[in-house]
């Protein structure tokens, strides 16, 4: 990886970087690289936000109650499974995409709160100082 491209990567926002596929690549490997085990809350969380991002693009529809049972199995919470499963039953696609909208929002926050992203930013930072 080449100086710019660590140093570009270091200023995105956790939002920037969720959507830019070489970080978001370069963030899921720190995290398998550091993990003990199971995977982390942050990389279940990454992998429910890219899903609902999936579910939102237009070609989509209506998300079943089976795609939510794919966002809980990756690690959905349980407060925003119940707000998710109340939207679906309303079968409105704006209530819908407003929801996954708000998870993904929440997940992020959790993921930018988290130990993990400190961790990454800290090696993103490390990285840079010695380039």
């Amino acid at each position: 990886m080449t100086p710019e491209e660590v140093q570009r990567i270091y200023y995105l926002t956790l939002q920037a970087t969720l959507i830019d596929r070489q970080a978001v690549k370069l963030f899921k490997s720190y995290l398998q690289r550091n993990r003990c085990g199971d995977k982390s809350l942050s990389e279940q969380y990454i992998e429910v936000y890219e899903l609902c991002g999936e579910y939102m693009k237009p070609h989509i529809g209506v998300i079943t109650l089976d795609e939510l049972d794919e966002l809980v199995d990756l690690g959905l919470p349980r407060e925003l499974e119940k707000e998710l499963n109340e939207q679906i039953k309303t079968g409105d696609s704006d209530k819908i995409t407003r929801c996954l909208l708000r998870v993904q929002g929440t997940l992020r926050n959790a993921i930018e709160e988290s130990e993990e992203y400190k961790g990454y930013r800290d090696a993103l930072a490390e990285k840079l100082s010695q380039l």
